[in-house]
């Protein structure tokens, strides 16, 4: 039988160590850093790292609304003063890794539908990132070349090249309604018939999708700003697609 003595020595006895669970969890080394400290770091990553990084945690989401990551960030306005030959800018990775050819049907959708002033929740389209600038820094004037060359020739037209002008800046939601649209236009008597369709084209219409649907889209050429040409003068931003030739 235990004494008493006995009794009071072991309700004096340690208690077991608490659990993992019950602990108090300790604040990650990395979130006590300054905010200061971390902009430093951010502003060392690219756009991508940048909306990785965006979703790990409200302080970083907090520090991302900075306005000192706006040009990595894609949302940097338009830059005071006229574009000038050799200003650098920025293409949206975006669009960077887009290859429009491969998805030029569902740009060519994506034009319909905005026509229709559908909302694009649940379409491949409805990303943030199409609320961004298509560089960085913002452009008011862009000029995206997707005809090839050895159907459309190397003359710079309507039949060749798409233009957007917007004041606040051309976001990439702007290139890629264009793009469809451009996808969606009749493709001209010339390239038809240089194509070898003829009358049929005449017949039934032959849209622009159809006509590069056979050509390999390469890389986006680095943008570039010079002088317009005909009616639509002026400086321009410009992009254009390489499609392989051999």
């Amino acid at each position: 039988m235990a004494t008493q003595h006995d009794q009071v020595v072991s309700s004096a006895a340690p208690q077991a160590p608490a659990t993992a669970a019950a602990r108090p969890t300790a604040t990650p080394l990395a979130l006590r850093l300054p905010d200061e400290l971390w902009l430093l770091i951010l502003a060392e990553v690219d756009y991508c790292a940048l909306k990785q990084a965006q979703m790990i945690c409200k302080k970083v989401q907090r520090l991302i609304q900075d306005k000192r990551l706006d040009a990595q960030l894609f949302r940097l306005g338009p830059v005071d003063g006229k574009l000038e030959v050799g200003m650098s800018f920025e293409l949206h990775p975006h669009v960077e890794r887009l290859d429009p050819v491969a998805r030029a049907r569902w740009l060519l959708v994506l034009a319909k539908e905005a026509r229709k002033r559908r909302p694009w929740r649940y379409t491949p389209w409805s990303y943030p990132a199409l609320d961004d600038y298509i560089t960085s820094p913002a452009c008011t004037r862009l000029k995206v070349r997707v005809a090839p060359t050895m159907l459309y020739g190397d003359d710079e037209n309507e039949h060749t090249f798409v233009v957007l002008e917007r004041r606040d800046g051309v976001t990439v939601f702007d290139v890629f309604k264009a793009l469809g649209e451009w996808y969606d236009t009749r493709a001209p008597r010339y390239v038809t018939d240089a194509a070898g369709y003829g009358d049929l084209a005449e017949k039934r219409g032959t849209d622009n999708e159809e006509m590069v649907r056979y050509f390999f889209f390469e890389h986006w050429s680095e943008l570039v700003v010079r002088a317009g040409e005909g009616a639509q003068s002026g400086m321009s931003v410009y992009l254009e697609a390489t499609m392989y030739t051999d």
